[in-house]
């Protein structure tokens, strides 16, 4: 699989956001994504990423990440006069929703994943209501890539388009509501 990289806007980004241009390839986490909304190969992409929150070893802390996710969203903002841009996040809302998941079953876990399906259904900017403490405790990765989501299209709700919880992670799949 393969997808155009816009390098112009990609450095352009970069730049805004205070971050290091990275070369291409993107990773899986990004062609991943990409692959499931159908858009590889005809749209150039610009890829970012931000610190894990989850996982061995996991550098980012869940109050830095959101503070990252702040940054680059208002760079996209910056950057995006004139120009049509979609936005694909990926990562999921707990790894605690079940017996069976990574981090077992937490109240915190099915406390944010309701908080997360929630806000997307009445108004993406509510996922910053979201503790940064309970991102942690729930096992979540998606504290800085929903915070990007929820900058960008404040005011708005989305259409949850899929959700399911396989192993006790929960995993969605969602559009900004036209």
């Amino acid at each position: 699989m393969t997808s155009a990289t816009d390098a112009d806007a990609a450095e352009e980004l970069a730049g805004v956001w205070g971050r290091p241009f990275l070369e291409p390839p993107v990773d899986h986490g990004i062609a991943g994504a990409l692959l499931v909304m159908g858009w590889m190969g005809d749209r150039p992409v610009v890829a970012a990423t931000l610190a894990g929150t989850t996982g061995p070893g996991a550098p980012g802390q869940p109050a830095g990440v959101i503070e990252d996710a702040v940054g680059l969203a208002d760079a996209v903002l910056s950057i995006s006069n004139g120009r049509r841009f979609g936005l694909v996040a990926s990562a999921h809302t707990s790894a605690a929703l079940s017996p069976s998941a990574p981090l077992l079953d937490r109240p915190e876990g099915h406390a944010l994943d309701e908080r997360v399906l929630a806000a997307l259904g009445h108004d993406a900017s509510d996922i910053a209501d979201i503790e940064p403490g309970l991102w942690r405790a729930a096992g979540a990765c998606g504290a800085g890539p929903l915070t990007v989501y929820a900058r960008l299209f404040a005011g708005r709700r989305a259409d949850v388009l899929a959700y399911e919880a396989p192993a006790g992670v929960g995993y969605l799949v969602a559009q900004a509501a036209v």
